[in-house]
């Protein structure tokens, strides 16, 4: 574990990194600008950013250093990752993240969820774990209970990072959920028959402009970037 300072639009930021899965995260929002395509989204946000998938917490530090007004919800399952997420909030003085201990899914129900054995790329989807350290129960919420429970009226960003889940998230979109959504940034997950194909048809279908980027370190990832 060890701290790493850097600087973002301005602003210091501390966090730690508990292992090589947090350096890869960190690298990605801070140093490879994997989220670049948002940032204007964020900036200009006035309603609120959901951060779904928030592991320790480095893309609401991000959020929060483009835009120091905007509600922002991280919503993270893993006990371990909430605790390395309210860390890092809490050496940053960032007090108004509002942050929710379940998993985003596309059913309210309690589910199996599969724990790496690093910190990194946990998921209720096991063909997606290499390497399970154990299995868990967890809360799952549909984002229109979120929406209901926050009253949400506009979402200016989704953000997901939710290993595969985001094809059950999709599915489960009622049309108004998908009206409150002005634009969407996630890394998505092919597996077993599931393509990001499927996941850009559904986003043009609901009137979203879509960017698609391939990952530099898998042929299965990659990120997708979608507005109105």
């Amino acid at each position: 574990m060890k701290e790493e300072k850097t600087v973002f639009n301005n602003k210091e930021l501390i966090l730690t990194l508990r292992s090589q899965a947090d350096k890869s995260v960190f690298e990605e929002i801070f140093k490879l600008g994997e989220y670049k395509a948002a940032e204007e989204k964020i900036k200009d946000a006035k309603n609120c950013v959901i951060d779904a998938g928030a592991q320790a917490g480095f893309f609401g530090l991000y959020a929060r250093a483009l835009n120091p007004d905007v509600k922002i919800i991280a919503i993270e399952p893993d006990e371990e990752n909430l605790a390395a997420m309210e860390k890092n909030f809490s050496q940053n003085n960032i007090k108004d993240i509002e942050i929710i201990s379940s998993a985003l899914a596309g059913t309210r129900s309690v589910r199996d969820f599969f724990v790496s054995a690093d910190f990194h790329d946990h998921s209720l989807n096991k063909n997606l774990v290499k390497k399970i350290a154990r299995k868990v129960k967890v809360q799952g919420l549909t984002l229109g209970d979120i929406l209901k429970k926050y009253n949400i009226e506009k979402i200016d960003l989704l953000k997901l990072d939710i290993e595969g889940t985001e094809y059950e998230v999709f599915k489960s979109l009622s049309q108004d959920d998908w009206e409150k959504i002005n634009s969407i940034v996630l890394e998505y997950h092919d597996f077993l028959n599931f393509n990001h194909e499927a996941l850009e048809n559904i986003l043009k279908q609901n009137n979203f402009i879509v960017k698609i980027t391939k990952s530099k370190f898998a042929d299965n990832l990659g990120f997708i970037f979608a507005s109105k």
